[in-house]
Parts: C-alpha cells; sequence; structure tokens
C-alpha cells in the first residue's frame, strides 16, 4: 500500500508548523487528530511536539497555568470537556514533579 502523506516545500513545512503551534497550544487537539487533519505523518508533529513544548502532556501542563491563573476547576474542566476529577489530578501530579 503506498504512503499517501504529503511532502512539503521548505515554505510549506514552517507554516504548518506555525499552524501546528497555534492549534497545540490550546489544548484541545491531540497530535493524532491534527495529523490527520493536516495529512501528515504522526511522528512529524510528535517531533515537533517534542521540541516545541517539551515531553509530556500539553494538556496537563495547560490545566495547571489555568489553575495557577485563578480559574476554578469546574471551569477549567468544562473547558478541556473532562472531569474535575482528571483536572485535580493533573495539579497534583504538576505539583509532585516539581517538589522532586
Amino acid at each position: 500500500m503506498k504512503d499517501t502523506k504529503r511532502r512539503f516545500t521548505k515554505q510549506q513545512n514552517h507554516n504548518l508548523k506555525q499552524k501546528f503551534k497555534s492549534d497545540f497550544t490550546t489544548g484541545l487537539y491531540s497530535i493524532e487528530q491534527l495529523a490527520r487533519n493536516y495529512n501528515v505523518g504522526f511522528r512529524k508533529l510528535l517531533k515537533w511536539k517534542h521540541e516545541i513544548f517539551g515531553k509530556g502532556s500539553i494538556k496537563q501542563k495547560r490545566m495547571f497555568q489555568m489553575h495557577l491563573s485563578g480559574l476554578p476547576t469546574k471551569a477549567i474542566a468544562k473547558f478541556f470537556n473532562v472531569p474535575i476529577s482528571q483536572v485535580h489530578r493533573s495539579i497534583r501530579e504538576h505539583n509532585n514533579t516539581q517538589k522532586t
């Protein structure tokens, strides 16, 4: 079966990387979803994610940042469409990693 993923020029690659940054920063999309939307390989976006944001869950980092800014946990959970317990867990895990 032939690979149907697109090949990009340097300029197209740069534009796609900028679009990926803005879309992925919101924390609403996973890499798999964006790879399907952009019609590119999953590994390409994963490499960019590690290069730009480091390893770890961007969604959890965003939840923690929203928590630090003073947003109520209920609002964060509604924004990401997840249970409140998941927000509490991500905050707890982030606090634990900062202590060590």
